[in-house]
């Protein structure tokens, strides 16, 4: 038995490391003995090898990951642009150009040898494997009207490039990447590596009151695309589609929907500032929600209000009633109408005069009797007397205005003016009898 307080495994362990028969992790690892070299250099015949009278690159750092990610170590390239990563276990690898050292390059020059925009190399490594980072001249086009690849969509969406590294289709695929476009493709164009910044120029005419012919042309710029990917892409064709939206859609530019949903609206901030403003805080919610998720990790701009996901009910309202025509309210039930069924006139002696009336009488659209509805008639009497009389009618539909004149008048004309209930509308067309004369009796 083993001395007490030492366990009899540990004598075992022991004994097989003397014996040379226990391999410890140690040892493992000195049998590393992997190697991933490179060159990096400028490509100036673009075919990724390089050659003699290429310009190597030296003093710039070569970074490793392993294939999950995890940072390892890094090297520098030497005076002809050569590195060594040494001591390595076989498997996968991440080979990152320093990205310092790329920022010195990157708004002329682009990979040649990664396969990609960007100088990283993913690779398996088998005892050894090369690594090379060479860079390109980048071709660009500075004429808006020649771009260097263009690409139509089948929704309509047109989308420029203007330099020979990232082609126009592959930002189309980028967009579809995200979750949510609609009716503003067609009058939508892209434009990569015009401008130096992001920008989305939109505009729509008003005409007759409402709001058309919108068009919007996005602006992505290459340095900002390197740098964050499609987060910029995702913001300025925000700006595309919500106010396509709120234009031709809500007919509404002030964004008074969107303010409510996201609730803000009646905050005294908005519009304050470029973070406070409506146009980029829905391009900032667009990117949030319906990009992909690198574009809905990038930091907001607007740090006074919560993330988009965090506001229930926004992504339901952007996704659905915000892309809908508002629903105009129901119309007002027509009103009953009202018409003179009949004007008749009478006169009778009063003392030394005499008094004209006039009857009318009221019905509706069905002929029936109106009750209440105020009668306006203008009457004029002689060469120089008129005026205005009214009545209003009983249950039977009918009332009478009366007037006072001298023997010396011997008519008097009456003619209807209006007609007015509450609640009923005046058919002017349906009367069937507009004025009476009524003459002095004998």
């Amino acid at each position: 038995m083993p001395p007490r307080g030492r366990p009899a495994h540990r004598l075992i362990i022991f004994a097989l490391a003397l014996a040379g028969l226990l391999i410890l992790p140690g040892a493992a690892r000195a049998q590393a003995t992997g190697t991933i070299t490179g060159v990096a250099f400028k490509d100036l015949n673009r075919d990724g090898v390089k050659q003699a009278e290429e310009e190597p690159l030296p003093g710039k750092r070569i970074h490793l990951f392993s294939g999950a990610g995890a940072y390892l170590k890094n090297a520098l390239t030497d005076a002809t642009g050569t590195y060594r990563l040494t001591g390595l276990a076989d498997g996968g690898y991440r080979v990152w150009y320093s990205s310092p050292d790329w920022w010195d390059l990157w708004q002329d020059w682009a990979p040649s040898t990664t396969g990609s925009e960007r100088p990283r190399v993913e690779l398996h490594l088998t005892g050894s494997a090369v690594a090379d980072f060479g860079f390109r001249p980048i071709v660009r086009s500075t004429d808006v009207a020649s771009p260097i690849s263009s690409y139509v969509s089948p929704e309509g969406l047109r989308v420029q490039s203007y330099n020979d590294v990232v082609p126009a289709k592959r930002i189309y695929d980028a967009l579809m990447a995200g979750s949510l476009r609609g009716g503003e493709m067609p009058h939508t164009t892209i434009r990569f590596d015009y401008r130096p910044s992001n920008y989305c120029d939109i505009s729509a005419v008003q005409s007759g009151g409402l709001y058309g012919n919108y068009q919007a042309y996005c602006y992505i710029a290459y340095i900002q695309w390197l740098d964050q990917g499609d987060n910029g892409l995702f913001h300025e064709y925000g700006h595309a589609w919500s106010l396509y939206h709120a234009f031709v859609v809500q007919q509404d530019p002030t964004l008074s929907g969107y303010l409510q949903a996201r609730g803000v609206l009646g905050d005294p901030r908005v519009g304050t500032s470029s973070s406070w403003s409506p146009k980029e805080m829905i391009a900032e919610d667009y990117r949030e929600l319906f990009g992909t998720a690198n574009a809905a990790e990038g930091s907001q701009d607007n740090l006074d209000i919560p993330r988009a996901a965090e506001v229930p009910g926004l992504r339901d309202y952007l996704s659905g009633q915000f892309m809908q025509p508002p629903v105009a309210p129901p119309l007002p039930a027509p009103k009953p109408m009202v018409h003179i069924g009949n004007l008749t006139g009478k006169g009778a002696k009063t003392g030394r005069g005499w008094t004209a009336t006039a009857t009318a009488v009221v019905r509706g659209a069905g002929g029936d009797a109106v009750a209440g509805a105020a009668v306006t008639l203008a009457w004029a009497a002689g060469k120089s007397q008129a005026g205005s009389a009214s009545c209003v009618t009983a249950a039977t539909g009918s009332c009478s205005a009366p007037i006072s004149l001298t023997n010396k008048v011997d008519s008097a004309a009456f003619t209807v003016k209006s007609v007015s209930k509450d609640g009923y509308g005046y058919d002017t067309d349906a009367n069937v009898v507009v004025s009476v004369t009524v003459s002095r009796p004998r």
